[in-house]
């Protein structure tokens, strides 16, 4: 994490989103923080991978629609 709140990150991969945080608002700050970054996330588990247009969407609408 410390290398995407730098811009150093290409790629962020965690066996699923509740492995970001132990807080639900947390998890979107985490999630906030890559995609300002752009940094791509893959959640393995979860199926969601933020360089196809259905991770995009997902990963958007939990930040409420700020993506």
């Amino acid at each position: 994490m410390r290398l995407a709140r730098r811009g150093a990150a290409d790629l962020v991969v965690v066996a699923s989103l509740d492995m970001l945080s132990d807080t639900d608002a947390g998890m979107v700050a985490v999630l906030g923080l890559l995609v300002r970054s752009g940094a791509r996330l893959w959640a393995v588990a979860d199926g969601i991978d933020t360089a196809d247009p259905i991770g995009r969407a997902l990963v958007s609408s939990l930040l409420g629609g700020a993506v």
